[in-house]
């Protein structure tokens, strides 16, 4: 199974890349949901931060990143998904030396080039606005829920890469910049979705 070769393009100095060696291996955050607050909208993240729900209001879509920075190991991170009929994102972003990580000019998740998201509801792996690989699992329109696992190769020293799997079929791997720090995410795309997190080191 040969990667996919997803260009970065040259970033400006103050959109620098976080490398896992500014970090102490045992510095990851925490896997808590942390969603920013408007006066519009309601979204409840549970009180251990591993499940997310917009619950009510009006917008586009709602950011749900995590406070994690994963790296200089192998991980597998699961989402739990609740649709709702409609489009979700599930995936991750590269975490920023200063500004932290980029959502792209439009803010959802794989809007810009240094996030990835699968959307269990189309089947599709998407960075900078564009779909990568199609024609992958999508969740059943009938249970309107499931699971997208995400695995991670972060090497402290090396490029690195990452596979979404659903019902145990595997995307193409991305790969991923020398010494990457990846923050899992999700994002919402209508009232009533929801997302629970988890994670295990491997």
């Amino acid at each position: 199974m040969g990667p996919v070769v997803s260009p970065i393009p040259p970033l400006a100095p103050e959109a620098a890349l976080m490398k896992a060696t500014d970090l102490q291996p045992e510095d990851q955050g925490e896997l808590r949901f942390m969603c920013a607050k408007h006066p519009s909208l309601e979204v409840h993240v549970s009180k251990d931060g591993t499940t997310v729900e917009w619950t009510r209001g009006e917008a586009a879509w709602v950011q749900c990143p995590t406070t994690a920075h994963l790296h200089s190991g192998l991980y597998r991170v699961t989402f739990d998904t609740v649709l709702k009929g409609d489009q979700i994102g599930v995936g991750f972003l590269l975490d920023g030396a200063k500004a932290g990580p980029d959502w792209g000019f439009f803010g959802y998740l794989g809007a810009s080039g240094t996030a990835w998201a699968y959307d269990p509801w189309t089947g599709d792996v998407v960075t900078a606005t564009r779909s990568i690989e199609s024609g992958l699992p999508t969740f059943d329109r009938a249970c309107d829920a499931g699971t997208v696992v995400l695995e991670l190769h972060l090497p402290r020293a090396g490029p690195g890469s990452a596979i979404f799997l659903v019902d145990g079929k595997a995307s193409r791997a991305i790969e991923l910049p020398e010494s990457s720090v990846v923050v899992p995410a999700a994002c919402l795309l209508q009232v009533g979705q929801s997302c629970t997190v988890s994670a295990l080191a491997l």
